[in-house]
């Protein structure tokens, strides 16, 4: 079930133009490979998916994280959370609001040693990245620069 359908439009729409992709090269992800379940690209795809259908809080991801609909848009081969490692994480296939909080806590240079905060934005590339994504857009459209 789902709560909303437009979750595949933005799969459809990311399939199309690689922003989640691209956005994730610009991240430094500090985690431990071996006790990670949600890879990088899989966590910043369920959140920008997540604020696409109107769930800005992380909060609401504790509740959107049951949806099949968007776990599928995100990717997800166990749609329905069964297969988790983790007894109390089955039935949830996506990331809760603590696993989606990494986004946006990790800070340059204290991340690599922080216990929670492990994931860090490079702000000027993903800046770079919106003026490149814009640039591409407009030229594929065939539009004049004057």
């Amino acid at each position: 079930m789902s709560s909303d359908g437009r979750a595949l439009l933005l799969q459809t729409t990311d399939r199309v133009l690689e922003v989640v992709g691209r956005m994730a090269a610009r991240f430094d992800d500090y985690r431990d490979p071996g006790r990670t379940e949600h890879g990088l690209e899989a966590v910043l795809r369920q959140r920008v998916f997540g604020i696409g259908m109107g769930f800005e809080d992380l909060s609401d991801h504790d509740q959107v994280r049951r949806d099949s609909v968007l776990a599928l848009a995100c990717g997800r081969d166990d749609l329905t959370g069964q297969k988790r490692a983790r007894a109390r994480d089955r039935e949830y296939p996506l990331a809760g609001s603590s696993t989606l909080n990494r986004l946006e806590l990790g800070t340059s240079g204290s991340a690599e040693n922080h216990r929670y905060k492990k994931i860090v934005a490079d702000p000027a590339r993903l800046d770079a990245l919106l003026v490149d994504l814009f640039l591409e857009r407009t030229a594929a459209a065939g539009a004049a620069w004057y």
